[in-house]
């Protein structure tokens, strides 16, 4: 889910909405006026010079972030426009490595393993009816699934970050959530019909066929809409590489060190990273 923060002049962070869903129209610490706030933000900063201390560096058509010390200012990181909205945005990524080629290897391992149950549930079972055809769809999911969850939890880094996100992006975030809610009630409508007709029926396997990725899908689609926000593209020690910035945006941050790039290939330490991370 995703969690919209608003910061004030005071200092105070809170949530966009109260806890019965309601918008907030005014600081919860001082009691300002927030369209009064986001008025003071009308003209954007931005031929500003950031400093170093912000921790935010340009690199051509990259926005570097150093996770030791790093802030964003108040501007939308894809339009440049003033906003005090953050939004929590995980970035990815496969640090000091091939990215493509540990990709393809974990598609090549899925398709083996997709095989390896479909030969072990054809052995076990010699009369292959609707059951022992539900049966292969979901254990070759579960294997797919446990695959996937090991590249993730072994593989590949996750950094948070507390990205500043204009109105227009959290419209088009919000419309991502919606359609990924159908798509899971659209799945789950789908396997439901097909066991109502029955386990012996030959579409409750084609029911669960396409019904459980239409689900998996609607689940996870809000935060693969996400990455059209940022998208992590190099990560090192200290560092991580961010695609999709506004070139304005980029405009005002200084060039990124040279040490920066050529401490591109260090190993990395995961720990040390996260501790610094938000």
């Amino acid at each position: 889910m995703t969690r919209v923060t608003r910061q004030c002049d005071c200092g105070a962070e809170f949530p966009e909405k109260t806890l019965g869903g309601m918008p907030r129209f005014a600081c919860p610490e001082c009691g300002r006026n927030l369209a009064a706030a986001i008025q003071d933000l009308e003209e954007p900063i931005a031929n500003s010079n950031l400093e170093s201390s912000t921790g935010l560096y340009r690199d051509s058509s990259y926005l570097v972030i150093d996770m030791r010390k790093y802030l964003f200012p108040n501007r939308c990181i894809v339009t440049n426009n003033p906003t005090r909205n953050r939004i929590t945005k995980c970035v990815a990524f496969v640090p000091n490595s091939r990215t493509e080629l540990v990709h393809l290897s974990i598609i090549v391992l899925s398709v083996v393993t997709y095989s390896f149950t479909g030969l072990v549930v054809n052995a076990l079972f010699d009369n292959v009816n609707s059951i022992v055809l539900a049966l292969l769809a979901l254990t070759r999911i579960l294997a797919s699934t446990t695959v996937f969850f090991l590249y993730w939890m072994f593989i590949v880094h996750i950094a948070e970050l507390h990205v500043p996100v204009s109105d227009e992006a959290l419209h088009k975030l919000g419309r991502n959530k919606w359609l990924g809610r159908v798509l899971c009630a659209i799945g789950l409508l789908t396997g439901l019909f097909s066991f109502v007709l029955g386990l012996e029926s030959e579409r409750f396997f084609w029911g669960v066929l396409i019904g459980a990725p239409i689900f998996s899908l609607g689940a996870i689609w809000p935060n693969l809409s996400k990455r059209y926000i940022v998208r992590c593209t190099k990560a090192t020690r200290h560092h991580i590489w961010l695609a999709g910035c506004s070139p304005s945006f980029l405009e005002s941050l200084p060039n990124v060190k040279a040490s920066s790039r050529r401490n591109s290939d260090e190993p990395q330490n995961t720990h040390e990273r996260r501790n610094h991370v938000g």
